[in-house]
Protein backbone atom coordinates (compact mmCIF):
# COMPACT_ATOMS: atom_id res chain seq x y z
CA UNK A 1 0.00 0.00 0.00
CA UNK A 2 1.42 3.40 -0.88
CA UNK A 3 0.92 5.88 1.17
CA UNK A 4 1.75 9.82 0.50
CA UNK A 5 2.52 12.60 2.94
CA UNK A 6 1.54 16.29 1.95
CA UNK A 7 5.05 18.56 1.19
CA UNK A 8 2.65 21.46 0.26
CA UNK A 9 -1.00 21.47 -0.45
CA UNK A 10 -0.48 20.86 -4.16
CA UNK A 11 2.32 18.47 -3.80
CA UNK A 12 2.20 14.77 -3.02
CA UNK A 13 5.43 12.51 -1.42
CA UNK A 14 5.28 9.04 -1.30
CA UNK A 15 6.10 7.48 1.90
CA UNK A 16 7.84 4.17 0.96
CA UNK A 17 9.54 1.89 3.50
CA UNK A 18 12.84 1.99 0.61
CA UNK A 19 13.69 5.15 1.41
CA UNK A 20 16.09 5.62 3.80
CA UNK A 21 15.77 8.94 5.59
CA UNK A 22 12.07 10.28 6.01
CA UNK A 23 10.56 13.81 6.19
CA UNK A 24 8.50 14.82 8.78
CA UNK A 25 5.45 14.46 6.15
CA UNK A 26 7.12 10.84 5.13
CA UNK A 27 6.64 10.23 8.85
CA UNK A 28 3.36 11.45 9.45
CA UNK A 29 2.05 9.50 6.22
CA UNK A 30 3.68 6.17 7.83
CA UNK A 31 1.87 6.33 11.50
CA UNK A 32 -0.65 8.36 9.91
CA UNK A 33 -1.15 11.17 11.85
CA UNK A 34 -0.66 14.80 10.95
CA UNK A 35 2.69 16.65 10.81
CA UNK A 36 1.89 18.12 13.78
CA UNK A 37 1.29 15.31 16.14
CA UNK A 38 4.74 14.23 15.20
CA UNK A 39 6.18 17.23 16.25
CA UNK A 40 4.47 16.94 18.93
CA UNK A 41 5.22 13.68 19.46
CA UNK A 42 8.92 14.63 19.28
CA UNK A 43 8.90 17.43 21.57
CA UNK A 44 7.61 15.12 24.63
CA UNK A 45 10.37 12.56 23.72
CA UNK A 46 8.54 9.88 22.24
CA UNK A 47 10.21 9.62 19.12
CA UNK A 48 13.60 7.89 17.60
CA UNK A 49 15.82 11.01 17.59
CA UNK A 50 16.22 12.38 14.04
CA UNK A 51 19.13 13.15 12.39
CA UNK A 52 20.04 16.32 10.82
CA UNK A 53 20.62 16.89 6.90
CA UNK A 54 21.57 20.61 6.65
CA UNK A 55 19.16 22.55 8.32
CA UNK A 56 16.52 19.65 7.59
CA UNK A 57 15.52 16.70 10.09
CA UNK A 58 15.25 13.31 8.85
CA UNK A 59 14.19 10.02 10.20
CA UNK A 60 15.73 6.85 9.79
CA UNK A 61 13.33 4.70 8.13
CA UNK A 62 14.62 1.28 9.09
CA UNK A 63 14.67 2.91 12.87
CA UNK A 64 11.24 4.00 12.72
CA UNK A 65 10.03 0.46 11.21
CA UNK A 66 11.72 -1.32 14.32
CA UNK A 67 10.83 1.10 16.82
CA UNK A 68 6.82 0.58 15.87
CA UNK A 69 7.12 -3.03 15.70
CA UNK A 70 8.63 -2.85 19.49
CA UNK A 71 5.86 -1.15 20.55
CA UNK A 72 6.65 2.32 20.11
CA UNK A 73 8.24 2.89 23.36
CA UNK A 74 9.41 6.82 24.46
CA UNK A 75 12.80 7.66 23.88
CA UNK A 76 14.53 6.77 27.08
CA UNK A 77 13.59 3.00 26.61
CA UNK A 78 13.93 2.87 23.25
CA UNK A 79 17.52 4.33 23.38
CA UNK A 80 17.86 1.22 26.05
CA UNK A 81 16.32 -1.44 24.32
CA UNK A 82 18.96 -0.26 21.26
CA UNK A 83 21.85 -0.48 23.78
CA UNK A 84 20.94 -4.16 24.99
CA UNK A 85 20.94 -4.92 21.32
CA UNK A 86 17.58 -7.00 21.23
CA UNK A 87 16.01 -4.97 17.98
CA UNK A 88 15.69 -6.15 14.26
CA UNK A 89 17.08 -3.45 12.48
Amino acid sequence: MLQFAYKRKSELVPASPFDPLWTIEQLAAYLKMSPRAVFCLRSQGRLPEPIRVGRSIRFKAEEIQAWTRAGAPDLVNWESMKRVGNLEF
